[in-house]
């Protein structure tokens, strides 16, 4: 009995962890932090200050400012939507707009679930690009961040970035403040994976039971 029991535990066991996985994601916790760094083309100017980042026109009358994103923990996943750090633009002269070409790199670092150094970390570039409102016009006009590539994978779990849009206009007072905002979840395990495990335990606890059976003198 003992020894037919012990030939049909593994078998079960890997049936009960598949069928416990979704439930385990379900309720995984997830650690992240951001940080952001804008590169300037042609005459703009960009500047660091720890996790946050500036970038301005050459004469200072159009800025964009990020601000990171700090420790947050996520209880459930999927996730809705989850702020990966705000950025804000200020503009003064219709006349002053960003040169074709600047880069904005946002770093998502995760230390939880992490790996064997503790955490991980990867980095998704933006193009900044600006649609004015009305042909001809700049005034008025829509900010826009075009990430690549997306998603961001980190330790089986995934973060995927929602395209970023941000209107603004000339004088606006306090500037437009968008938020850079992203969907989290564990990466599935791939279905045909899922039932070749399935089958394998199927087949395993079938072999136990004609084990058992034959040991009994139920089958030849």
């Amino acid at each position: 009995m003992l020894r037919w029991l012990r030939q049909l535990a593994p078998p079960v066991v890997a049936i009960a962890l598949i069928g416990f996985a979704p439930i385990a994601a379900k309720a995984a916790l997830v650690t992240y932090s951001t940080s952001g760094v804008f590169t300037a083309a042609g005459t703009d100017n960009a500047s660091v200050s720890g996790d946050d980042s500036h970038l301005e026109t050459a004469s200072a009358q159009t800025t964009l400012d990020y601000l990171h994103k700090g420790p947050t923990n996520l209880n459930t996943l999927p996730s809705g939507s989850v702020s990966l750090g705000t950025v804000t633009m200020n503009a003064s002269a219709a006349s002053q707009l960003f040169d074709a070409g600047d880069l904005f790199t946002l770093t998502i670092k995760q230390t939880f679930p992490g790996n064997v150094n503790g955490s991980s970390s990867a980095s998704i570039v933006g193009s900044v690009t600006f649609t004015p409102a009305t042909s001809g016009g700049t005034d008025a006009g829509t900010l826009s961040l075009a990430f690549s590539p997306n998603p961001v994978v980190l330790n089986g779990i995934y973060y995927l970035i929602k395209p970023f849009n941000l209107n603004f206009s000339v004088d606006q007072p306090g500037g437009a403040v968008g938020t850079i905002q992203a969907t989290v979840a564990a990466v599935p395990l791939p279905q045909t994976a899922t039932m070749g495990i399935a089958l394998i335990g199927c087949v395993g606890g079938i072999g136990a039971w004609r084990r058992m059976k034959s040991e009994d003198g139920v089958l030849a």
